[in-house]
């Protein structure tokens, strides 16, 4: 059971969904994800993408800076993609399974005797802190070719009511993304804050101790900001950043 039984405010759920269906933008599509966070009472909400083609399976994008809570160093992130960890993330698995929203205490049970692999991905999960969360996948078939978009929330397991709301945000968030344009590929939260300290001269690892995160972990971060924003170097990219308003 739940710790927090109180109902959701409908006018606040109504504004958020309507708020989602005018977004124009990815960056407004993941500014608006925070609001998900508040309106659910939740620590960390995450945005991944999942592409299954002819039976074999990866991340194709990662949209938020981090996979986790608030708290959750954002190294978390690029282990999950670096180590492929989603094909042992029994979570995920399950939410390739069905299109409900489900709490991870619910899913647990489930697992019966959990594999080795997967008993060292619940492992490291709850060593950067996650244990308590919820997710949602919605399904996008194309063929051989399935699109997925994962919404999972942590720091709190939600009751019904919220399982529901998250569900219907996960439906508005997919729609959203599908409707904008395909070349499009904002700068994450994590890295505008990143371009951002650069633009003010701060070096690798002086932004490794602001952001509280590797130094390998900052370079990870300049190299897909480089890539999205056609960059050659950090002047470049910080140019660009400040034309595109990321800065």
């Amino acid at each position: 059971m739940s710790e927090y039984q109180h109902l959701l405010p409908l006018n606040k759920v109504v504004d958020l969904f309507h708020a989602f269906n005018a977004a124009t933008t990815q960056l407004q599509v993941l500014q608006l994800l925070d609001q998900i966070k508040a309106l659910l009472d939740v620590e960390g909400v995450a945005l991944m993408k999942l592409e299954i083609d002819q039976g074999k399976q990866s991340i194709s994008d990662v949209l938020t800076s981090d996979f986790a809570s608030s708290g959750v160093n954002g190294e978390w992130t690029q282990i999950y993609q670096h180590d492929s960890l989603d094909r042992n993330d029994p979570m995920l698995q399950h939410a390739l399974q069905t299109q409900k929203a489900f709490s991870w205490q619910a899913v647990k049970p489930l697992l019966g005797d959990p594999s080795a692999a997967q008993n060292e991905f619940l492992a490291k999960a709850r060593a950067f802190g996650l244990f308590d969360g919820a997710s949602v996948a919605h399904h996008v078939d194309k063929g051989h070719k399935k699109d997925i978009n994962i919404i999972s929330v942590s720091g709190r397991d939600l009751n019904a009511q919220h399982l529901s709301v998250l569900e219907l945000m996960a439906a508005i968030v997919d729609r959203s993304l599908l409707q904008l344009p395909e070349t499009e590929q904002p700068l994450s939260p994590r890295e505008r804050d990143i371009l951002a300290w650069a633009a003010e001269g701060k070096s690798n690892w002086d932004i490794s101790i602001i952001c509280g995160i590797s130094e390998r972990t900052v370079k990870f971060h300049f190299s897909n900001i480089y890539l999205k924003l056609a960059a050659q170097n950090r002047s470049q990219a910080v140019v660009k950043g400040i034309k595109l308003g990321y800065i």
